[in-house]
């Protein structure tokens, strides 16, 4: 997955169909301004979302393959094989093991996770500010060495300003008892839907 120099999304997938190739989906993502991207694959179908909205359907077949057994690194902004690299600011990467819905898709865009959502594999908040890595808070350790932990292709830290909220739980109870009606609020339930 990636902006291409033209601004539009693409992404490959090794299957039947398309095989080995980058599909443009013609969505143009704009510059200067966060732009939230998921893209789906399930039993060849690939779905793309911009800031919630599908946006492209792509009909393919086949499951995901090995098409270059040497080339099986996840990159976030370059690719393995070329010296390709993202220019930008890239923030909350989000990897699951099953093709979330619309609804999740929307549902979750803009709210912090916990790295506790069932079907979550990596989650990089990439909030450390300093050093050569970035934690994965989906509990399975999957730590991201930044620059590909070469110190010439390390990318800057910048404040994210991305449009991430932390979700208020309000839950207003009145008591058995008579007593007037109280409210709670807590910042606690990141992710509480």
């Amino acid at each position: 997955l990636w902006r291409a120099s033209d601004g539009t999304i693409r992404w490959a997938f090794a299957s039947t169909s398309p095989g080995w190739a980058s599909v443009n989906t013609g969505i143009t993502a704009a510059v200067n301004r966060w732009t939230h991207v998921a893209v789906t694959f399930e039993g060849g179908v690939v779905l793309t979302y911009v800031n919630g909205v599908l946006r492209h359907t792509y009909s393919g077949t086949g499951d995901i393959g090995d098409y270059y057994t040497y080339l099986n690194d996840l990159r976030i902004g370059g690719r393995q094989a070329a010296g390709e690299y993202f220019t930008g600011r890239i923030d909350e990467v989000r990897l699951w093991n099953t093709a979330r819905t619309a609804g999740e898709i929307a549902a979750d865009l803009s709210l912090r996770l916990t790295g506790a959502e069932t079907g979550l594999v990596g989650c990089w908040r990439f909030d450390e500010g300093t050093g050569a890595t970035t934690a994965d808070l989906s509990g399975l350790g999957h730590t991201g060495r930044l620059g590909a932990g070469v110190a010439a292709s390390m990318p800057a830290w910048a404040a994210s300003g991305a449009p991430l909220q932390q979700t208020t739980v309000r839950v207003t109870y009145t008591d058995a008892g008579g007593m007037d009606a109280a409210t709670a609020t807590t910042a606690a339930f990141h992710g509480w839907q």
